[in-house]
């Protein structure tokens, strides 16, 4: 599997041979990319190269990353990378996984491997929807202790590419833009809701109701368990100019999530009654 590491030192030299030592090969046969050359005569900004590896062992890796990753949180986004390779090594996707470390979140990209098909065509083809799913459960693998929690996202930009096809002339669906809607922040949904609720789940529902919001149409979630269906629904509560329902029975249940601009309570969810007939003796 090919994976992006960056290293950094006091010269270009100290970086490569930390890679080589890294990867286990000799200086000469690092390939790599200059992303800072550095600043002053005496070093005062170190220089870091990013280099593409490939075949490299977890145990070699694991014992090199946590020291020579850059970023507030070297450790955590050395584990969530590693948990990601196995879960697109598992899903039989074969993908880069491009790192960033950033002050509130852990970003990692996907990107085509030569000879493969490409991880956006594959995972075009989920339903539902892939990349909502493997966050999820990076956030859950990865922060599963409250201590340093940091939220992990994953992108995919041939995949987000592929989501903005081009319609014909005169087969766009016209809709009405949805009037402009103040929306809260997770800090204050954080602030607000029990603190015993799962905060991805929150996390995911203001996004839903966002997008709910923003696209003006329904966006559906397929079934998941009746305690983090309620943890959905308080967090749309919550979220100015959406609602949401709920659809089918045990295991099958869905929940929607409905912008107010396409009108009120939709059917879903709700059950006809059928009248009783009386026998013929009872009249």
């Amino acid at each position: 599997m090919t994976k992006v590491v960056e290293f950094e030192a006091g010269s270009e030299a100290e970086a490569v041979k930390l890679a080589s030592e890294s990867m286990g090969i000799t200086p000469d046969d690092v390939e790599y990319t200059v992303v800072d050359e550095g600043s002053g005569d005496e070093g005062d900004s170190a220089v870091k190269i990013r280099v593409q590896t490939e075949g490299v062992s977890d145990a070699s890796s694991d014992e090199a990353r946590p020291s020579k990753l850059v970023g507030p949180a070297p450790e955590k986004a050395a584990e969530a990378e590693k948990v990601l390779g196995e879960f697109i090594e598992k899903m039989g996707t074969p993908a880069s996984i491009e790192m960033r470390d950033e002050e509130e979140n852990i970003v990692l990209v996907l990107s085509d491997v030569e000879g493969e098909e490409p991880i956006g065509d594959a995972w075009a083809k989920t339903r539902p929807p892939v990349v909502p799913a493997v966050q999820f459960l990076l956030n859950k693998v990865v922060n599963r202790f409250p201590e340093g929690r940091k939220h992990i996202v994953v992108e995919v930009p041939t995949l987000q590419a592929l989501r903005k096809p081009e319609r014909p002339a005169g087969e766009a669906k016209k809709t009405e833009p949805a009037e402009p809607v103040e929306m809260p922040t997770f800090e204050q949904l954080d602030e607000e809701m029990d603190p015993e609720l799962d905060r991805e789940l929150i996390r995911l529902g203001l996004l839903m109701a966002q997008r709910a919001v923003q696209r003006n149409r329904v966006i559906t979630v397929h079934p998941m368990a009746a305690g983090e269906r309620r943890t959905v629904h308080q967090t749309v509560t919550r979220v100015p100019g959406a609602h949401s329902v709920s659809e089918g029975e045990g295991l099958y249940r869905k929940l929607h999530v409905v912008p107010n601009s396409l009108g009120g309570k939709p059917g879903v969810g709700k059950k006809r009654r059928r009248r009783r007939r009386r026998p013929s003796g009872d009249r």
